[in-house]
């Protein structure tokens, strides 16, 4: 017997040892040198990973504010968080965080180095009662999260976690990012990722195809584009219900029967009948074939835009009290 565990151990290792020489050749350019990073303080702890602000002295004189995650060792296996680094350094666009590069601690566990966004996460943005937002401005964050998420699309990588919490804002909030890419993945030649192995994702934003019946992920899961645009879905609603938690306190065990019976979410009162009608609806398609991919999406929010009447773009989206 403990021979077989033994096997096995040496097997892991030769695995974790295959991870990273495949990778490293591409990110050698991306390795940082620790003793240049100063971590400052925590902004975020999930059950994923710890989030930290921190600065990166990359010259001389050279001083950048970055943000510094520190993945779970409880939520990732090594090659799981190579996997995130290997495809953050894929990445270069103008709505997508800036992957900075990557080190390893005194501990040799590896932290992931990315641009910082002074804004803050849209969720708080968005549920802060001092912040004003209007249609318009919702139109323009979502327009932006589009945009991001075709240029994901295109490059043949599922998010898995999509939300409001992980996108970004620059200084002036006007600016939209996407973020973490801890549980991303490439997708393969059907356009599918399928998920072997247990791992934690955010249930309430979770296509309905990737649920069991307890409300849990199903064993081989197939994620695609569509399951991103059922996460894209909610993250409309929760921007015009001002942060809100989906599906409120009911448990996704619960809600289920009534979302495979053709129950969703209902329209927040401020988002136009159209947008809701011709476009959120459609990315909670039952069937993820007949949601729409996220270049037809940037298309349809463009031409739904475009037919609200004059003063509805300057519609406040309900104050929170």
């Amino acid at each position: 017997m403990n021979k077989v565990k033994d096997r096995r151990g040496d097997l892991s290792l030769r695995k974790q040892i295959y991870w990273f020489l495949r990778i490293r050749k591409g990110l050698l350019n991306r390795i940082l040198d620790c003793t240049a990073i100063d971590i400052e303080y925590l902004i975020y702890s999930g059950p994923n990973s710890r989030v930290y602000f921190g600065r990166y002295r990359y010259l001389e004189d050279g001083v950048m504010d970055v943000v510094v995650k520190v993945p779970s060792k409880e939520a990732f296996r090594l090659d799981m968080i190579i996997e995130e680094t290997k495809i953050n350094a894929q990445l270069k666009h103008e709505r997508i965080v800036e992957y900075i590069g990557y080190y390893r601690d005194a501990f040799n566990d590896m932290r992931i180095v990315s641009e910082y966004m002074p804004g803050g996460d849209l969720h708080s943005f968005i549920s802060s009662r001092k912040n004003i937002l209007t249609v318009g401005h919702i139109f323009n964050f979502i327009g932006q999260i589009a945009e991001g998420m075709e240029y994901l699309s295109s490059k043949k990588i599922i998010h898995r976690d999509l939300a409001a919490r992980n996108c970004m804002l620059n200084r002036d909030c006007t600016a939209i990012k996407i973020a973490d890419f801890g549980l991303s993945r490439h997708f393969n030649a059907d356009a599918n990722y399928t998920c072997s192995s247990p791992v934690r994702l955010p249930l309430r934003w979770t296509a309905i195809e990737c649920l069991g019946q307890n409300g849990e992920i199903l064993p081989y899961s197939k994620f695609s584009e569509k399951s991103d645009v059922w996460s894209f879905g909610i993250v409309i609603w929760e921007c015009f219900s001002r942060g809100e938690m989906p599906y409120g306190t009911e448990e996704v065990r619960d809600v289920l029967p009534k979302l495979k019976s053709d129950w969703r979410l209902p329209r927040p009162s401020q988002c136009p009948a159209g947008l809701y009608g011709l476009l959120v609806l459609k990315c909670w398609d039952i069937f993820p074939e007949k949601r729409p991919s996220f270049s037809a999406i940037c298309i349809s929010l463009e031409e739904i835009f475009s037919l609200l009447i004059v003063e509805e773009p300057d519609i406040v989206v309900r104050e929170i009290i």
